[in-house]
């Protein structure tokens, strides 16, 4: 990709978020049966706790924290303006029974604009970090005026996201096309950033972590080059309530409506 002013750091897509958890286990049933993310092969080189999921064409990464007493309580009090992570689902009514049933708390919202209803449901997962669920994708992405060129192709459609406490990665080189690119970029624009590199395989994975103005971590890599691996008995998952038939979908070639579809956990 010829390099612009649009896209310094050379970004291609998300590739993971990483969330430091108190307990690996309690977050990794979260994330598998509630938003219906499959474990994948973490790098056997890493010497700290944690665990690596896949789904929706991103990677959740959970770490666990050495310090576990000083994480932020979680709280009972939801709240929407929070900074969230964000998935479109096919079936607002089917998100809402499963929340009840798993007896999860959550606040509703709705947004209109336009004569357009975009629905939203707030919760959060093991150590408070926010979820969305909603059916953003009705409303229209207009970009400002001028900033018509900035929209790309390849930008994800099932995800809507915003930091927290959350390491958001991008793959290399954003995902990144070059690692020196974006190197150059950061010293170019004085931005201070950390180096790092992970091995596994024979294969290397380089990665660059810097802060946004509020201190969130930012991290780029060329995450990329490491294939997805799920582990055993994991490549084929029952459905989530994020996304009610697309596992069925690849399964069985079959379509089946959204309302009428059973959904083991």
């Amino acid at each position: 990709m010829k390099e612009s002013v649009e896209n310094p750091l050379c970004l291609k897509s998300l590739n993971h978020i990483s969330l430091v958890c108190r307990s690996v286990e309690a977050s990794l049933d979260f994330y598998q049966n509630v938003l219906g993310f499959f474990p994948i092969r973490r790098p056997g080189s890493f010497d700290f706790d944690g665990a690596w999921l896949f789904n929706y064409g991103m990677g959740i990464h959970l770490l666990k924290s050495e310090e576990p007493d000083n994480l932020p309580k979680a709280g009972k009090n939801i709240n929407p303006k929070d900074n969230h992570i964000s998935f479109q689902c096919e079936n607002m009514a089917i998100v809402e029974r499963r929340l009840k049933e798993m007896k999860i708390d959550y606040v509703k919202s709705r947004v209109e604009e336009g004569g357009i209803n975009v629905d939203q449901l707030f919760f959060h997962d093991p150590d408070g970090s926010m979820i969305e669920i909603c059916n953003c994708d009705v409303l229209p992405v207009v970009p400002l005026a001028g900033d018509a060129v900035r929209i790309r192709s390849y930008q994800l459609k099932s995800l809507l996201i915003s930091t927290k406490m959350l390491l958001v990665s991008f793959p290399s080189g954003g995902l990144c096309e070059n690692m020196a690119t974006v190197e150059r970029k950061l010293t170019e624009m004085k931005i201070e950033y950390v180096k790092s590199r992970v091995e596994e395989g024979g294969i290397y994975v380089d990665q660059v972590f810097f802060h946004d103005p509020d201190g969130s971590m930012i991290e780029i890599c060329n995450c990329d080059v490491l294939p997805v691996v799920p582990l055993a008995g994991d490549t084929i998952r029952s459905c989530s309530i994020v996304n009610c038939n697309i596992q069925q979908r690849n399964s069985s070639g079959r379509f089946n409506n959204a309302n009428e579809t059973a959904m083991p956990f």
